[in-house]
């Protein structure tokens, strides 16, 4: 599975704008193979559907730590 990496990689800057850490690679293809075995899907078959599924992709991202955090990005008015 680690051949999906670098596919995923730049999948993952496309939906996010951000490059994927090497740290992150274990999770995220864990993940990607955990998702897609409950999909009854191959790893492959599940990147490649996320590129137009928005849902199963941000649940992914959701999976893996991505979160979004606003975090001291506001200023309190």
């Amino acid at each position: 599975m680690d051949g999906l990496w670098p596919s995923f990689a730049r999948r993952f800057r496309v939906w996010t704008g951000m490059m994927v850490p090497d740290a992150m690679r274990a999770t995220a293809l864990q993940v990607l193979g955990q998702m897609a075995a409950g999909l009854e899907i191959t790893p492959t078959e599940l990147l490649q559907s996320l590129d137009r599924d928005r849902d199963v992709r941000q649940a992914l991202l959701d999976a893996i730590g991505l979160g979004t955090t606003w975090f001291y990005r506001e200023i309190a008015g």
